[in-house]
């Protein structure tokens, strides 16, 4: 492949072009760092190539692979290169199209960047008045299943600017600075076990944890028995936010904890349990004690985690919203949040047809997959009911026992099957 960047011609050796044109670019932003008089053309040696363009000046696919647009003679492109991403005036990147398709890790990845993009769209309709749009902390933050470092960097620095630590009666301020330097030492933690229950979210959508999901979080974290403790819980839930509890009996709307709530909720909880300890002491021992072994134990059972086929990631992906909808369908309704018994759940599972009421060994697979999404807890730390993310769990656990194997399908095949079967049910009822 010739490369024309300004007035230069990189040739770069391709084989048989079975790379993408996002392979490409970065091999042209190291070939620019070799080559002197090119890299001299930069203000600074710091190169992103922003688009690749054909000689008819079309823009290239970066997921398109070289010899798709090869011919006989190679192929002949221009590269057009930056020293830095174009900021806005808050210092977020701008980023094109062609580099949206590029880096963005995946469709979650692209809901995350026009979450941004829809943030800067309210920015402009403010016009001159100065106000800064209200940050919101479920509003600008990855979503999805898949974390790197760089992402847990910057969770850290948009949600710590939106913890409120008011309802620290008491602790000086160089303990709440130590709390903070907790979290900013384990945010890894806190972003993967807020995205196992929360999960994908949607533009528009209201996202965040309800008080049953940070419930069942406690409650297999051995810190709170939600059997028993549940006014402990809920007085976690909105204390922890500034909030008063509601009284018993209202009808009071869903409150659902964003993530930098939800990190006021963990400080709360491990003050609650550490007597006389110092706030930061307490919950470095949450989130490295239990915290973690819980996602350690998740990451070893749950089937998301522990299978190995992409199908997989790209299933939960594409059915995820179908799914919700469905569980919502025989879920309870109340301030608590969803939550579906197991009765409801074989319901759910004879309606879509993934089991046979008439087959005995069937009803006990659907009891089994639900005691297994629920980490098959004995008394008095079993419960009798799941939430949506372990709803997901039995289902795929279900799809395992029940789908026939004479296909030689895969165990990913199995649950896109259940999926399937799941999202066209929700479907129909919603059709009708």
């Amino acid at each position: 492949v010739i490369v024309k960047v300004k007035d230069t011609e990189i040739t770069i050796p391709c084989g048989d072009g079975r790379q993408n044109f996002k392979w490409l670019s970065l091999v042209i932003q190291s070939r620019i760092k070799e080559n002197v008089s090119l890299r001299r053309k930069y203000d600074v040696e710091a190169f992103i190539v922003t688009e690749i363009r054909n000689i008819f000046g079309e823009m290239l696919n970066p997921k398109d692979l070289i010899q798709e647009h090869s011919g006989p003679n190679g192929l002949t492109v221009q590269a057009v290169v930056a020293s830095k991403y174009p900021l806005d005036e808050w210092e977020y990147p701008e980023l094109g199209p062609w580099v949206k398709g590029a880096f963005l890790k995946s469709e979650i990845g692209n809901y995350w960047h026009s979450e941004l993009d829809a943030w800067r769209n309210t920015v402009k309709k403010v016009g001159e008045s100065n106000q800064r749009p209200e940050q919101n902390g479920t509003s600008f933050i990855q979503i999805g299943f898949d974390f790197f470092s760089e992402d847990f960097i910057s969770a850290f620095e948009f949600d710590s600017k939106n913890m409120k630590w008011d309802w620290m009666k008491s602790g000086s301020d160089s303990h709440k600075i130590k709390v903070i330097d907790v979290f900013k030492a384990e945010y890894s933690i806190i972003c993967k076990i807020f995205a196992h229950y929360c999960g994908f979210g949607q533009i528009g959508e209201r996202y965040g944890l309800s008080l049953q999901e940070f419930g069942h979080l406690l409650h297999f974290l051995r810190v709170y028995n939600l059997n028993t403790d549940f006014e402990a819980i809920e007085q976690a839930f909105y204390a922890s936010g500034g909030l008063e509890v509601p009284p018993k009996g209202s009808l009071a709307k869903q409150l659902l904890m964003t993530r930098a709530h939800f990190c006021q909720a963990l400080t709360f909880v491990s003050m609650q349990q550490a007597g006389s300890s110092p706030p930061d002491v307490s919950l470095q021992q949450l989130l490295t004690g239990p915290v973690t072994s819980y996602w350690r134990e998740l990451s070893d059972t749950y089937l998301l985690y522990t299978c190995t086929d992409p199908m997989l990631r790209s299933v939960t992906t594409h059915y995820y919203q179908m799914l919700k909808l469905a569980f919502s369908l025989k879920a309870s309704k109340d301030h608590r949040g969803p939550a579906l018994t197991l009765p409801s759940f074989i319901d759910l599972m004879k309606v879509s047809a993934l089991i046979d009421a008439d087959q005995p060994n069937q009803l006990e697979a659907c009891r089994k997959s639900f005691q297994k999404a629920l980490h098959q807890q004995k008394d008095p730390w079993s419960l009798d009911h799941l939430v949506f993310r372990e709803f997901m769990e039995a289902l795929s656990q279900l799809s395992l026992l029940t789908i026939e194997d004479s296909s030689g399908l895969s165990d990913a095949q199995k649950i896109r099957m259940a999926f399937n079967s799941m999202a066209s049910l929700q479907s129909n009822i919603t059709h009708k």
